[in-house]
């Protein structure tokens, strides 16, 4: 908490949360040592059905209603990461090792799980880090919405490495891409597998901010922390400038057309699911 504020912020949004964290944060809630507005994003698993993921996420929303800490939110990890080749892609990788990896849900349970708890008026956080991940993901949301109705739901996709151009559009209206422009930068320890596996063919779509928002999807910045930075200072600079610090000795932008601006405009503080406190 005390990094956080050093850094200016005062809220954040814990995107996993299971039972042991929010006594954690209730407790400093209770004592009055939370320095900040913690919005929870608790965990749903592959194991879970609608009604145990129900269950268990109800019981920690109406234990933790706020002020400063509550559970708003129910997380899915869709897929992995490249770096250990977890990444649901549409096509196998195109490195030479080949191969792909499944979304961790069926397309089945992702529709059925999230129709249930945006039902229940959770909203929706998935890590996406593959193309077919989002898919799966944006599959699902659609399924939630026409079951449900709309309603300011404040549902996310995060990170978004790799994305269909054929599903910027379905962005709109139906969730926020949270988005970490950090790692939109050419750091080869990190960035060269990963684009070994999605193929040069394919980099024009990785991490394309510029036409996601220009395809009308809401979306927001942030850390990627304890992974990445929390300073959000250098996290703008990265979004603007696509390359890492100057006096870093910085390989060139990546994909500098998709940069964002500083004039860019993000969603508001409803992503935290307080629509109502800055």
């Amino acid at each position: 908490m005390a990094h956080a504020n050093r850094h200016g912020i005062t809220g954040v949004l814990d995107a996993r949360v299971i039972d042991t964290d929010a006594q954690v944060y209730a407790r400093a809630e209770a004592e009055g040592s939370l320095t900040l507005r913690v919005a929870g994003t608790a965990l749903v698993t592959e194991a879970d059905t609608p009604e145990t993921a129900l269950a268990r996420l109800a019981a920690l929303r109406a234990a933790h209603p706020g002020p400063d800490f509550h559970v708003h939110s129910a997380k899915f990890f869709m897929d992995g990461v490249y770096e250990n080749r977890t990444a649901a892609n549409l096509a196998p990788y195109a490195d030479a090792g080949g191969g792909n990896a499944p979304c961790m849900f069926t397309a089945e349970a992702t529709k059925a799980l999230m129709t249930a708890l945006d039902a229940a008026r959770f909203a929706i956080h998935v890590h996406v880090i593959g193309d077919a991940a989002a898919r799966r993901a944006l599959e699902g949301l659609e399924a939630a919405r026409a079951a449900n109705g709309p309603w300011p739901a404040q549902h996310q996709l995060a990170h978004l490495q790799l994305v269909d151009p054929a599903d910027f559009a379905r962005l709109q209206g139906l969730a926020t891409a949270n988005v970490q422009p950090l790692w939109a930068r050419l750091e080869p320890p990190f960035s060269d597998p990963s684009l070994a596996m999605i193929g040069k063919a394919r980099w024009q779509d990785v991490y394309a901010f510029r036409r996601m928002l220009d395809a009308g999807a809401d979306w927001c910045l942030s850390s990627d922390w304890p992974v990445s930075t929390l300073n959000p200072f250098e996290i703008i600079e990265t979004a603007i400038t696509r390359q890492k610090r100057r006096d870093d000795d910085p390989e060139a932008p990546f994909q500098p057309d998709q940069a964002l601006t500083i004039d860019d405009r993000h969603a508001p503080p409803r992503v935290f699911g307080r629509s109502d406190r800055a």
